[in-house]
């Protein structure tokens, strides 16, 4: 059961309901086409850990980001994935593939949408290894905001490049979506002025806090540059298995725990309210069953 646990009473044989109270987080960007690629993969294990005060913290939704498209029919199809509840959709075409016969793969995700997916994405601008697809990034991302604004789905944002390359991004979006169109900015690194110029164009924005935020030597400036946002605008994720700071043991989506107790330190908060809120943030950005 979703949020209630069945239990026995110590004296009575009728069944007792009681409420199940870890505290749910949900992880926004994650990667289980990688996890599935591996070998003997057989499912993910339940993500659960205890803080001070006995507090049970538990991973209960799962988002992954299924977009390298020679992987979705294997992935997409499989048994394995079909009988997991807590994981969750999104479908789109990654920039850095975007110039390989990308009209066919246009075709066939379009002909995927109808499916569950609760957003289009991640999808974007990339230029970190050079800008030579740019104009064909820029087509595929056109069509791609265009089937997120028709389905009504919200947007998974890549943008790797430098200022230009996302100012170029954001007015493109605001170009093509309404407003209030819901948008996931993945793996958000930005400094103020973006993150208020992007809240102002686009204010249905969360913003995904990432292990970035663990990586202090690559990263200097993004604890600061975090403190300067709101928590409600903040969602969660792993981007697992991409990103693995040192002196973590994995990179798994568990690393959901570690940017929890993190922000709670620098927003001086405590842990199940840095989870509360940015649960709630990611429920009004995608809509759970």
């Amino acid at each position: 059961m979703d949020e209630e646990e069945l239990d026995y009473g110590p004296e009575e044989e009728e069944l007792v309901l009681v409420k199940d109270q870890r505290i749910k987080v949900i992880d926004t960007h994650f990667h289980w086409d990688k996890f599935f690629l591996q070998a003997r993969f057989s499912g993910l294990p339940s993500y659960t850990w205890e803080e001070k005060g006995n507090e049970k913290f538990q991973i209960r939704y799962l988002i992954s980001n299924f977009v390298f498209p020679s992987r979705w029919k294997a992935c997409l199809n499989s048994e394995l994935l079909s009988k997991v509840r807590s994981i969750k959709h999104t479908i789109g075409i990654h920039p850095k593939i975007a110039g390989n016969q990308v009209g066919q793969l246009l075709k066939e995700l379009k002909k995927r949408i109808p499916g569950k997916f609760m957003a289009i994405g991640e999808y974007g601008l990339d230029v970190s290894q050079g800008d030579k697809d740019l104009r064909e990034q820029i087509k595929v991302l056109r069509v791609q905001l265009e089937l997120a604004k028709s389905n009504y789905l919200p947007v998974v944002t890549h943008c790797r490049g430098g200022e230009n390359i996302a100012s170029r991004y954001l007015d493109i979006m605001t170009e093509s979506l309404d407003r209030g169109h819901g948008v996931h900015w993945h793996c958000f690194s930005e400094d103020k002025k973006k993150y208020e110029n992007i809240k102002r164009c686009l204010p249905n924005t969360k913003f995904g806090i990432s292990p970035l935020l663990l990586m202090d030597d690559k990263y200097p400036q993004l604890r600061s540059q975090v403190c300067e946002m709101q928590l409600e605008d903040i969602i969660l994720e792993s981007d697992s298995p991409y990103i693995h700071p040192k002196n973590y043991e994995d990179n798994s989506p568990l690393l959901i725990k570690a940017i929890i107790q993190k922000l709670a330190i620098m927003f001086n908060t405590s842990g199940r309210e840095i989870a509360e809120i940015t649960t709630r943030n990611a429920h009004q950005l995608y809509k759970f069953e």
